[in-house]
């Protein structure tokens, strides 16, 4: 089942814009339209560029698998087995293993 979104993708040169989302890359998926952005593998840190673009109405869902501190980034999900609030067990995931069930958990509520 589709789930008829418009998507747009940004991956940030790391040599260029460094490790993570920045804002220049935030600004681009702005001017496109995008009012969610979805981090991979990163974002657990990023606590002033996400919380500027959630400030500024934007919705962020952070799946990340780096060790986490006690602050999270403001967003509406926060999906990362090294949170310091998780009882899971899974704190030796892989990024993969985090986006797939969180592909999968998504795509089981919307179908």
């Amino acid at each position: 089942m589709p789930l008829n979104i418009r998507t747009e993708l940004y991956i940030p040169d790391r040599i260029k814009d460094g490790y993570g989302p920045n804002k220049q890359g935030l600004e681009y998926l702005k001017n496109k339209g995008a009012n969610l952005i979805l981090t991979l593998d990163c974002g657990i840190l990023a606590f002033d560029v996400l919380d500027d673009f959630y400030v500024q109405g934007g919705e962020v869902i952070v799946v990340d698998h780096h060790m986490a501190e006690p602050k999270l980034p403001k967003a509406i999900a926060v999906v990362n087995p090294n949170r310091l609030d998780d009882l899971s067990d899974l704190w030796e995931s892989c990024c993969c293993r985090c986006c797939f069930s969180f592909a999968c958990r998504t795509y089981s509520k919307t179908s």
